[in-house]
């Protein structure tokens, strides 16, 4: 949450004409003392890693590339940057060693005490936590605020950090004229959009998600469960995915859906219904390069209604298909941004907090790219994301691909019902049979 009392920097800080973007600047302004926006990137190394070669490695590769990483988050949301030698690692990087390196079960309880922890006001808004022994290797844990970046930005972030960065490329500037048309398709794609995106809120607002299993009256906050699957091989679900015509993010989500259901009606039998869920888009353009914040909030009804696999995948389909045909995520963006930039603070909070009393859970897919990261010589075995459910909602859920793996994710709640490692347990043992045994 914002101090009211804007961060004062010492020394040699010298103030710069730049401000948070308005939708960086909103997730500052709305998250709760039970629902910080701290996305967290998890990279697990093939290889341990040193203290002093993370230090190097933020000093000359983050710092030295971006700036916001060096910079103040004022309380008017201007940015404050420093120069780079005023940038005290030893307040960014925390040391924790597990008591057994080889327990994901307790890391996982690490990840879910660090995902609770807001961060520090008077400092650039990112720390790393280094994990020196995770069984072969060692574990960076990234946390950021979500006002510098949002999950694909910050795979780019990872990615430029890294021994081969993407050499990225200088996108030539449109001609007028081009500009123009863009504008125009741009303007016309979402004004026919705009019915659609009226509808789905409508039908999020007559018909809210209910207190359940899965949506406690009252967030604790102050602890997360938090569970993942391990790399799970792509090629193999696809495999799966052609076999049931669908993609890889529907299939996801029908399995999340499953998992959820067998909790739910476990706990109460009388529950028999569909969820609503938050799905936040990446709305960069194919190529563009952008660390910031650039994602829209579409919903996606999950059908916990429904026992057979086929059924509901044909039902997260067909709502999926809509909401990627009518552009629902990119109109939201825009949205955010406008509203984030006319809306007084109390009524973005307050509007904010009406949507998300009304869905269960989010989902987020990110795709982190397609190479072999190495960090000073040791690879990336994978990587995989919590993602910062929004005020009153108790379950975050993601799915992050990179190179040729993926990793399902879950971070819920204490006072939510839902057990994560159960619902990763059964994805696991759905996708198993689903492929015959190769995953």
């Amino acid at each position: 949450m914002v101090d009211s009392q804007p961060a004062r920097p010492e020394g040699g800080a010298r103030a710069v004409n730049r401000k948070l973007t308005k939708l960086g600047w909103s997730t500052l302004v709305t998250e709760t003392s039970t629902n910080l926006s701290v996305p967290i990137t998890i990279m697990v190394l093939e290889t341990p890693i040193t203290l002093p070669e993370l230090y190097d490695i933020l000093q000359e590769r983050l710092l030295r590339q971006h700036s916001r990483y060096r910079s103040l988050v004022q309380g008017t949301g201007e940015l404050v940057e420093l120069p780079i030698e005023d940038v005290v690692l030893e307040q960014h990087v925390r040391v924790h060693q597990l008591g057994d390196p080889d327990s994901q079960r307790e890391l996982n309880t690490v990840l879910g005490n660090l995902s609770c922890l807001p961060l520090v006001m008077t400092r650039p808004l990112w720390e790393v936590v280094l994990i020196p022994k995770f069984k072969s290797g060692s574990v960076l844990v990234f946390r950021n605020h979500h006002c510098l970046s949002d999950g694909g930005g910050g795979a780019i972030i990872v990615d430029s950090i890294s021994d081969s960065p993407e050499q990225w490329e200088p996108k030539r500037k449109p001609a007028l004229g081009e500009h123009i048309l863009q504008l125009l398709a741009l303007t016309l794609t979402l004004l026919a959009s705009v019915p659609f995106v009226l509808y789905s809120v409508i039908l999020v607002v007559l018909f809210p998600d209910r207190p359940s299993p899965l949506k406690p009256k009252q967030l604790e906050g102050g602890r997360r469960k938090v569970a993942i699957s391990g790399p799970i091989s792509v090629p193999a679900l696809k495999k799966v995915c052609r076999a049931n015509n669908c993609k890889i993010n529907d299939l996801a989500l029908t399995l999340y859906a499953q998992a959820l259901r067998d909790q739910a009606k476990a706990i109460d039998p009388t529950f028999d219904k569909p969820v609503w869920s938050g799905i936040p888009v990446d709305v960069r353009l194919r190529g563009e390069v952008y660390t910031g914040n650039k994602f829209g909030f579409g919903v996606c009804r999950l059908p916990l209604h429904i026992a057979a696999f086929p059924e509901a995948l044909a039902y997260v389909q067909k709502r999926m298909t809509f909401m990627k045909e009518h552009n629902l995520a990119m109109v939201m963006y825009y949205f955010s941004v406008v509203s984030s930039a006319l809306m007084p603070t109390a009524l973005l909070r307050a509007m904010l907090a009406f949507n998300t009393r009304r869905i269960s859970l989010v989902v987020s897919n990110v795709a982190a790219g397609n190479k072999q990261l190495v960090l000073k010589g040791h690879a990336i075995q994978y990587m995989y994301a919590l993602v910062p459910p929004p005020p009153n909602v108790g379950i975050g859920c993601s799915v992050i691909g990179q190179q040729d793996q993926l990793v399902f994710g879950m971070v819920v709640d204490s006072a939510a019902a839902i057990d994560p490692q159960a619902a990763i347990d059964h994805v696991l043992n759905a996708l198993h049979v689903l492929s015959g045994g190769e995953i």
